[in-house]
């Protein structure tokens, strides 16, 4: 065994404890401490074929739920990815109409195809950043299980 594949071994087991870590804080799943005030809400949905089946759904359900809990004049928004990001829900108030329409959907809105055989997690996180806006609180959630099958 040479001495590069010594080292990276640690380095393989400690993203393996990470990783386990994530989702270990992701099963818990704590309320969000967003304090006074609106602010937006992001979810950057993670489509891929690793992500078991009735997952997104689930998600997308507790999702609507809390945005509904929200404070006046905050929104939410929609972003799925795989193999690139798609924006399937632009900024929306949970008191408009159009809210009372997706609260009605047992599973997040699909316009656009993605490939669900490979996942990027990077451009999905840089595409977020480009939809949300510095003058207002933002905060991003990321359902995802971490695999990134294009940049591992």
């Amino acid at each position: 065994m040479s001495l590069g594949e010594k080292l990276r071994l640690p380095f393989m087991h400690a993203g393996y404890a990470g990783t386990f870590l994530m989702l270990l804080l992701a099963a818990w799943n704590p309320s969000i401490p967003l304090g006074p005030g609106a602010v937006d809400l992001l979810l950057l949905l993670d489509e891929s074929n690793s992500i078991a089946p009735g997952r997104n759904a689930a998600v997308w359900q507790s999702f609507l739920q809390y945005g509904e809990s929200l404070p006046p004049g905050s929104r939410i928004s929609l972003m799925r990815f795989s193999d690139r990001a798609s924006l399937e829900v632009p900024w929306i108030s949970p008191r408009d109409a159009g809210y009372i329409k997706l609260a009605g959907r047992a599973h997040p809105p699909r316009h656009r195809a993605l490939d669900p055989g490979a996942t990027a997690i990077g451009p999905a996180l840089r595409s977020a950043l480009q939809v949300i806006s510095a003058e207002r609180r933002t905060a991003v959630l990321l359902s995802s299980d971490g695999i990134d099958s294009v940049n591992p």
